[in-house]
């Protein structure tokens, strides 16, 4: 490591004159709950109990379904697809 200068220290900058004196106000504010319309929630049953070998094709299909909002309206994208 020869070269190397390691006492090298940078030399402090100056702030600008338009940050001399300058004061930051903070303001933090709570989080407000909440209260929108919610829905049950639906468990359905584990019917494969994580058995994803099929012994033949569209025997058992799988599906998730995703919840997206656009211009205020809620739209469903469902995928599925066969195992």
């Amino acid at each position: 490591m020869a070269g190397l200068n390691l006492r090298f220290k940078p030399e402090p900058q100056a702030c600008p004159a338009s940050y001399a004196g300058a004061r930051v106000k903070v303001l933090i504010r709570k989080r407000k709950p909440y209260y929108g319309k919610k829905e049950a929630y639906v468990i359905s049953k584990n019917l494969l109990n994580r058995d994803f070998h099929a012994s033949r094709s569209n025997e058992k299909w799988v599906t998730d379904i995703t919840y997206l909002i656009f211009n205020t309206q809620r739209l469903f994208l469902s995928a599925m697809r066969p195992l």
